[in-house]
């Protein structure tokens, strides 16, 4: 569960560290966040509300 902690984390201090979900819209809100050794988080980030939306958590 550290992983995915430490993940929650950074979304609080840092939304926008992640990838673009959609690569040919590089400035969308969508975005991918790898965590640990496997994980991937999809996420939405809304800077003028100050919310982090998690779509999607995949981890094995």
């Amino acid at each position: 569960m550290r992983p995915l902690a430490e993940l929650l984390a950074l979304l609080e201090i840092a939304p926008w560290s992640g990838q673009p979900y959609n690569p040919a819209n590089p400035k969308a809100s969508m975005l991918t966040h790898a965590f640990g050794e496997r994980g991937l988080a999809t996420y939405i980030a809304l800077d003028e509300q100050r919310e982090v939306y998690l779509i999607r958590i995949e981890w094995p």
